[in-house]
């Protein structure tokens, strides 16, 4: 089902800027990628457009997402040109900048953007949204300007702004950055080549699709983040203005959460599928019954088939309900590749010994349990005394069962998965679903908390009551099923009908 979905869609993430797999190098026991394991641990500098650039550029946001683009690059050319006139014969030289926090400071700054921005008829409203924020520095200064009457639009305006520049690579995102080069150089705080300076200036001209622009833009992006980073006064800062914004953000408009349900585009014929099931099981039982030559203990036999069977109650589980669409469909995956891996490497091993060996492990499992059982003051309901004294004595009395507090066959299943070829599996199901078990961050956050979609609130997490449907885990569980099935015919040669995940009526 979906497979050439499926197949598109890790065309696409292979055609992204993540770095692969064998990109990551292994230090200790951490996967660093490229860009950490080349740049020196100690000196690197991490910076936030959004939480801290963004909000002291607002003004350039709703510039260059309100007015048609090259009006508003050359309004930007202007207004760089006209404050680094002023930087340059400020007689002690101050630090001056285009962020709401330093226009606060700087002389006639907020005055010269308004002159070049009102002389064209989008300006005023381009602007205008800014004044809804009662903490905007210098705020004063620019309702004389704009005045104070706010339009209909306004915030819906804000939003799109917002929206276009969160992403610090787009284009809208980019133009800004374009600004604060050209004022850099302007003023005289950034030198660059006469091609390069050629080049910053020809981008008023330059259309987005252009091909020249793919190695413009980054090199535009590179430039400023460098300038940035390097400057002790232009640092990489949360300002009392970025953390009011996003306050007031927040306590002025709703969350928008995200509802993302599985993308899964049909349906399962579940009556055939429960049929086969029933037909596998019984097939199972029938054939370790004809097996059977001895009433004996049989280690071999009844691991074997007992894993396969025990396989297909997981299977059940996941059939049930929405067990599939929800975590303990990936509780109940973990499970089965567990079963699929211990059952691969037994048969690979295929030693009596083995075989007995995984036996009392679980044995004296049993065992502990009961002795806990027994100690505690507040048992718990799930346990059967019953069922685990049986265990823990049916092959011998339990005062002669050893309990090993280590893995059964003193190896991860990691190893045992590639020593039992069977790698693929372990690389494919194994830790993505043990962060369900373990109720790890990643898996809390994709169950338990959503994405608002709200970009005045820096697209930041909201709690579901009730977790999204997820992506069904049926194929892959039946999938280990048949595979473990195929395993039991190897060490009991026999063949059967395998099952199948079969489509009915598209959801669209």
């Amino acid at each position: 089902m979906n497979k050439k979905r499926d197949k598109a869609k890790r065309r696409n993430r292979s055609k992204s800027h993540s770095s692969t797999l064998d990109q990551h190098k292994k230090v200790g026991k951490k996967l660093l990628p490229p860009m950490l394991h080349m740049l020196p641990q100690g000196k690197l500098a991490f910076s936030s457009w959004v939480n801290n650039r963004l909000p002291e550029l607002l003004w350039a946001a709703l510039v260059i997402s309100f007015m048609p683009r090259k009006e508003a690059l050359k309004a930007f050319l202007e207004i760089a040109e006209r404050l680094a006139v002023i930087v340059r014969t400020a007689q002690d030289d101050p630090v001056l900048d285009l962020t709401h926090s330093g226009l606060e400071s700087f002389p006639a700054g907020i005055e010269e953007i308004c002159v070049v921005l009102l002389a064209s008829p989008n300006g005023r409203a381009a602007l205008r949204p800014i004044l809804m924020f009662e903490s905007l520095p210098a705020r004063d200064r620019w309702a004389h300007l704009l005045g104070e009457d706010l339009g209909d639009d306004d915030a819906r305006h804000l939003v799109v702004a917002v929206t276009k520049c969160l992403d610090h690579q787009s284009q809208e995102s980019t133009d800004i950055r374009w600004l604060i080069l050209m004022f850099k150089i302007g003023s005289g705080r950034a030198h660059f080549p006469a091609d390069m300076v050629k080049n910053l200036l020809r981008y008023v001209e330059l259309t987005p699709e252009m091909e020249e622009m793919r190695h413009i833009r980054p090199s535009i992006r590179a430039a400023e983040m460098a300038f940035r980073m390097m400057s002790p006064d232009e640092g990489d800062v949360e300002s009392d203005w970025c953390r009011s914004f996003w306050k007031e953000s927040l306590d002025r408009s709703d969350c928008i959460p995200m509802n993302k349900a599985s993308e899964s585009a049909s349906r399962v014929d579940e009556d055939s599928l429960h049929r086969d099931w029933f037909e596998k099981q019984a097939e199972l039982v029938d054939r370790f019954l004809n097996l059977q030559t001895t009433t004996d203990l049989d280690a071999r036999l009844d691991a074997a088939f007992g894993i396969a069977l025990f396989s297909g109650n997981v299977l059940l589980e996941v059939l049930h309900g929405r067990n599939r669409n929800g975590i303990s469909g990936r509780l109940l995956l973990r499970t089965l590749v567990e079963c699929r891996i211990t059952l691969a490497y037994l048969i690979l091993k295929d030693d009596p010994e083995m075989w007995v060996r995984f036996r009392k492990f679980g044995v004296g499992q049993a065992k502990l349990a009961l002795l806990k059982l027994d100690e505690s003051a507040d048992p718990p309901k799930f346990l059967s005394e019953e069922s685990l004294a049986m265990i823990a004595n049916e092959d011998s009395s339990e005062e002669f069962v050893e309990v090993s507090l280590g893995h059964w066959c003193d190896a991860d299943l990691r190893k045992m998965a590639d020593a039992a070829g069977v790698k693929a599996d372990y690389d494919a199901f194994y830790g993505w679903s043990s962060a369900f078990v373990h109720g790890s961050w990643a898996a809390v956050r994709d169950a338990s908390l959503t994405t608002c979609l709200n970009p005045l609130h820096r697209l930041h997490r909201i709690p579901r009551g009730v977790q999204r449907e997820m992506e069904s885990v049926l194929e892959d569980a039946v999938s280990l099923f048949n595979k473990i099935c195929v395993d039991v015919d190897r060490v009991y040669p026999g063949s059967s009908k395998q099952l199948v995940v079969f489509s009915v009526l598209s959801d669209t």
